[in-house]
């Protein structure tokens, strides 16, 4: 039986960036990413020439079909055009390299995440810190761990009880202050607060070896 070998990890950079690519584009033309189409206009052909660049270096056969996919209002001479562009000028762009030529915004990483594209303004350490933090946020959430937005939408800043009443904010705080105050005294004055240091005086009071010795003294006077 035949070992399948090791995945090439250059060539799954590639596909998983143009799955980015793809996905980018559609995002902003709207459509889905299998099967949006581009307008006729310059951007566009500046679009279809970054996606020829990386299709050549996956499959020397993807170029034609994905013009015909994507811009299907392209002459046959200028698809040959971009296409001999693509293979005579092979660019090797990197992630921060290929996210200013797509103008690719922080909003959008937000948005997409992509992988492979490198958003402006953003440095790697930033991005990986806040997916650091989202990925360990959705780690809590498997676990059972309540968001910050459940335990705001629970607070009583959210609720705002004192609006069902009818009175101030600061006059419910107040009123809920002196009820808790009242409850205090009241408990305190029941003796249940202080039963325990009676208790603990009573037991001091009656400790063996107290009276007896009180005995011993007077008999001996």
């Amino acid at each position: 039986m035949r070992r399948r070998g090791k995945p090439d990890p250059e060539r799954l950079i590639l596909n998983l960036r143009l799955k980015d690519l793809n996905r980018l584009i559609a995002h902003r033309h709207g459509g889905d990413a299998a099967n949006y189409t581009l307008p006729d206009d310059d951007a566009a052909r500046d679009y279809l020439y970054i996606l020829i660049s990386h299709y050549a270096n996956v499959d020397p056969n993807a170029p034609r079909r994905i013009i015909k996919l994507r811009a299907p209002w392209m002459s046959a001479d200028e698809a040959e055009r971009v296409i001999d562009m693509a293979f005579n000028y092979q660019r090797r762009w990197r992630s921060s390299t290929l996210g200013k030529e797509l103008n690719y915004s922080e909003a959008e990483w937000h948005m997409l995440r992509l992988r492979t594209v490198g958003p402006t303004g953003m440095t790697t350490e930033e991005r990986r810190r806040i997916s650091d933090t989202a990925r360990k946020e959705r780690a809590r959430r498997r676990k059972g761990a309540k968001t910050r937005a459940h335990y705001e939408g629970a607070s009583l800043s959210r609720q705002k009880p004192w609006e069902k009443e009818g009175i101030s904010r600061a006059s419910w705080y107040r009123r809920n202050r002196e009820t808790s105050c009242s409850a205090i005294s009241l408990i305190r004055a029941d003796g249940l607060v202080s039963q325990g240091r009676t208790l603990g005086k009573a037991e001091r009071g009656s400790t063996p070896g107290r009276a007896e010795n009180k005995q011993a003294r007077a008999v001996k006077a």
